[in-house]
Formats: C-alpha cells, sequence, structure tokens
C-alpha cells in the first residue's frame, strides 16, 4: 500500500502538483482514483509542465459527477470527427478568404445599400458573412464591411447624418354599422301598458303564489270560485286598490312604484283606490 502511494506522489509531482497538493490528494482515495484516471487518459503519465497538470487537477472527474455505466459507454456514438467539424477545429479563415466573401455579399446586395446608403443594416451584412463563414474573425469581418461600405458610398453626407422621418402608419378607417333609427318602432305591448300584467276582476281566480311546507302539501294562494263571485258581486266587477301597501310611516322609492300601480290601475280600469 505504501509503495503503490509512492507511485501514485510521483505520478502527481510528474505533472507539476506541488507536494503539499499532491499529499493532500492521496489522502482522499476517490480524488486520487479520479486524477490517475485523468493522467492516463491524457497521455501526460510521464511528465508535463505545471499549467496542463493544473488543468487536469481542475477537470478531474469528480466534478463531472458522471458514473462508471456512462463513462463505460459515452464513447460508443462519439464521433470524433463529426465533433471537430462542429468545432471548427483545424479550421483557418484567411483575410483574403474574407475579403472575397464581403465582396460577394456587398453585390448581391449592392441595390439595396446604394439606395439606403449609410442606413444600411451592417448587421445583416454581418450576418450573410458569418453564415458562409462561420469561423471568420468577427473583428475582421468587421473592418472589411466598414472599410467596403465607406469605398462604395464614399464619405457620409449631411443626409446620411439627418434621422429618418418617421411615417405615421394611417389607421384603417372604422366601418360602423349604421342603424337605421325606425321612427315608430314596435314596443311590447306591456311596455306601452305595463298595467296588462294584472287580470281583470272576473280572472282573479289564478294562483298568484305557492308556499312550500316540509310537512304538507304546497299551499296555492288563490281566489276560489265562492269568493271570487262574492266578491264581484259587492263591487259590481270593479278594481278596488290601496296605498301604501304597508303604512309603517316610511317613505322610500317603492311606494312611488306602488302608488304608481296602485293609483294607475285603478284609473286605469275605471276602479277605486283606498288611502290607508
Amino acid at each position: 500500500m505504501v509503495v503503490k502511494e509512492e507511485e501514485r506522489l510521483e505520478l502527481f509531482l510528474k505533472t507539476g502538483l506541488d507536494e503539499r497538493t499532491a499529499r493532500h490528494t492521496i489522502a482522499n482515495n476517490k480524488v486520487t482514483n479520479n486524477l490517475t484516471a485523468v493522467i492516463h487518459e491524457a497521455g501526460v503519465t510521464e511528465g508535463c509542465n505545471r499549467t496542463i497538470g493544473n488543468l487536469l487537477y481542475t477537470v478531474r472527474l469528480d466534478n463531472l459527477k458522471c458514473t462508471s455505466c456512462t463513462m463505460d459507454t459515452a464513447s460508443e456514438s462519439f464521433e470524433l470527427k463529426g465533433f471537430e467539424d462542429a468545432c471548427g477545429v483545424g479550421v483557418e479563415v484567411s483575410e483574403e478568404d474574407i475579403e472575397r466573401t464581403v465582396n460577394e455579399v456587398f453585390e448581391q446586395n449592392k441595390g439595396s445599400i446604394l439606395e439606403l446608403r449609410y442606413r444600411t443594416n451592417v448587421g445583416d451584412l454581418f450576418r450573410h458573412v458569418r453564415k458562409r463563414l462561420p469561423w471568420a474573425d468577427p473583428k475582421i469581418v468587421k473592418k472589411l464591411i466598414d472599410a467596403k461600405l465607406c469605398e462604395l458610398l464614399g464619405g457620409r453626407t449631411a443626409a446620411d447624418n439627418e434621422k429618418p422621418s418617421k411615417q405615421k402608419k394611417e389607421k384603417p378607417a372604422k366601418v360602423e354599422d349604421k342603424k337605421v333609427a325606425d321612427d315608430n318602432p314596435v314596443q311590447p305591448p306591456e311596455k306601452l301598458n305595463p298595467f296588462l300584467i294584472f287580470p281583470n276582476p272576473e280572472e282573479n281566480f289564478k294562483v298568484h303564489t305557492e308556499i312550500f311546507f316540509s310537512d304538507r302539501p304546497v299551499l296555492q294562494c288563490c281566489n276560489t270560485k265562492e269568493v271570487l263571485d262574492k266578491h264581484l258581486k259587492r263591487t259590481s266587477r270593479k278594481v278596488y286598490t290601496h296605498s301604501p301597501p304597508e303604512p309603517n310611516g316610511y317613505l322610500h322609492i317603492d311606494h312611488a312604484k306602488a302608488m304608481f300601480v296602485s293609483f294607475g290601475l285603478a284609473r286605469e280600469q275605471g276602479g277605486c283606490c283606498y288611502l290607508r
């Protein structure tokens, strides 16, 4: 066990770790195993400079929180060629390549550039170039686009520095459906004569209301034929009302409504109204 620890200590020291850090690392079996695996994976078992050693120590596998199953199968579907192509590994874009692409983009958009001049959206031109050369240096792309604009348009004029006037969009006129007012609209009978809801004296035998009880049948309040005949004989078939409905001495808006109904119905039917 002591020999194995000494071997690992020697391995860690070869990667540029200081002795104190290396000995602290050996005290933790998990960190030791992970760092040893990283060193072997990187192929620097014979030693490397301190910068690389610190990098390996920083990215040791305990930071990745990977299971052994994940590590065993991670490389099965990994395509190194596709990965390098997607990352632009080994791709070199010269300034001549960028200049040629900028010229092509300007030639394709020359009409709109001459029309808009320095109001041209440089970001759009930049995107066209980067779409064709994704690994081109953005600083060089921007520098060549600005130079090409100046070459094509010349110096800025006073008109180029003026802010474009904002044209207000005309709102579409609202088409309103004009309703033709009827001079004589058809009114419901109840609105023309609110007293039509009240029955004539001889027809006052219908149920006025129903009272529900828990221990007996529903009570339907209405005039019997005998009571109605007696009433009609005594009143000579006239309408009799009274006002106010509850003489408690407190007048409110409902009394006004009741007065309208009581006096109005009596007058409509040629009857009488009692003042209580």
